[in-house]
């Protein structure tokens, strides 16, 4: 019930908090009420035992974790862009599983040592340090703005008083003044001393584009439609919510597989998700040659050999040094293969959105729709949490081992079809072929 509450906010929370992610001007603020947000269901967590409260606390937190993901992501894309956010993604996957797996350890250590309350200690002392670093933290927007209002200063105005009083030249953004002698100059002259349109400066980035210079899209369609119309999008989130799905099915059912088949207990239970959570440290690597190749192939590639491995965890049927090394094998070979397939998906729905506006500027407005596209990322993600365990709870406790282990394998290459029909170029090919509408 409290995965449920989890899962249910997140994939309903996310889309919406998108939209309003993106229908601001700041990053920073979504973040910090989603850490908020975070500290006030955990402190419901720590302090009630009455059900119906903790369902609450569970559902609060699903809410801001779906702030959290969609703002992080769409903030990450805008900071590096299309070019390398496959490597950098992996990054934040890789520490998303690195605390996924230290955490019931460390948990584990600190409720032996220090009680139950130490625990929620440790998770304030998070929180707090996280809305911390909310506040010190500079958005590329930002910079970008101040660069500009640092260069359209009028010659003779000092760095330290526009730095002090930034809304000075507010109201004349662009229209720099000059304090030379204007007799004589033509228009044109005029024009060239603007910095928005001088290329020779080395601080005015030459990719700003202002929403006027654009021709604008005059329909009145919500972005999240634009989105859902796109095949493009569509395989990535359906390759999200298979990886999920299936990563999900396996956290249910391994705990259980090795107890009845080794007889392991709570500490083995824990021991055989390593197989499967230390591979996405390669993430990194996985994205950066999404970014470097054709990511088609490679996701294709990655969904292939997953889904063959799945289905080979059908030869571990009984009790034996040779059977557990076996499994251990497959599922760490299935966990590199799945961090090959999935870790380009992030990164393509970013090139999808750009692409999509490339060819009808203005589509989403000025403000883009990079949280809105990461939002459906984070319900594709806490469906596949949702779906997980039901079909394990179908599919082994209600059929066989056999039965889970081949469904989860045809799931996987399922992903397969999707991705080589509708995947998207990326950054080092042509980019002319966008989304193929539904």
């Amino acid at each position: 019930m409290l995965l449920a509450a989890f899962g249910a906010a997140q994939f309903m929370g996310s889309p919406i908090f998108g939209w309003l992610a993106d229908q601001g001007s700041s990053r920073r603020v979504h973040l910090l009420i989603g850490f908020v947000g975070n500290a006030i269901a955990t402190a419901l967590l720590c302090f009630t035992k009455v059900l119906w409260v903790l369902v609450v606390s569970r559902f609060l937190q699903g809410l801001s974790a779906a702030i959290v993901y969609t703002v992080g992501f769409a903030l990450l894309a805008d900071t590096v862009g299309s070019k390398d956010i496959g490597q950098w993604m992996g990054y934040v996957i890789s520490s998303v599983n690195i605390g996924m797996t230290v955490s019931p350890t460390l948990g584990g250590i600190l409720y032996e040592k220090a009680g139950y309350m130490s625990l929620f200690y440790v998770m304030f002392g998070l929180i707090a340090l996280d809305i911390f670093m909310r506040f010190v933290m500079v958005e590329k927007k930002a910079a970008m703005q101040w660069a500009e209002h640092l260069t359209s200063e009028p010659r003779g105005t000092s760095r330290d008083s526009g730095m002090l009083h930034p809304d000075i030249n507010q109201a004349t953004y662009g229209q720099k003044t000059d304090s030379r002698p204007s007799k004589g100059l033509s228009d044109s002259e005029d024009a060239s001393d603007d910095p928005a349109s001088s290329s020779s400066d080395p601080l005015i980035r030459k990719d700003i584009h202002h929403p006027t210079e654009l021709p604008q899209y005059k329909g009145h369609t919500p972005p999240l439609i634009h989105l859902l119309k796109s095949c493009r999008v569509l395989a990535d989130l359906y390759g999200v919510f298979v990886s999920v799905t299936m990563l999900a099915s396996f956290d249910s059912a391994l705990p259980i597989f090795v107890e009845r088949t080794f007889g392991w207990g709570s500490t083995g239970g824990g021991l055989i998700f390593l197989p499967l959570t230390l591979p996405v440290l390669a993430a990194p690597l996985a994205g950066k040659l999404a970014d470097m190749t054709d990511s088609r192939w490679l996701s294709a590639t990655g969904y292939i050999i997953a889904a063959v491995f799945t289905v080979l965890l059908l030869l571990v049927r009984h009790d034996g040094i040779q059977q557990v090394a076996l499994l251990f094998a497959l599922l760490t070979l299935y966990g590199f293969a799945r961090v090959v397939g999935s870790s380009p998906l992030g990164a393509d729905l970013a090139r999808a959105v750009e692409s999509i506006e490339k060819e009808r500027p203005g589509i989403f407005g000025s403000s883009g729709a990079y949280a809105q596209v990461f939002s459906l990322y984070t319900s594709a993600s806490a469906a596949g949490v949702l779906v997980g365990p039901a079909w394990t709870s179908y599919a082994y406790g209600g059929k066989s081992w056999t039965y889970l282990v081949s469904s989860l394998g045809l799931l996987c290459a399922s992903a397969v079809v999707p991705v080589l029909l509708f995947f998207g170029p990326n950054n080092k090919r042509n980019d002319s072929s966008l989304s193929t509408p539904v």
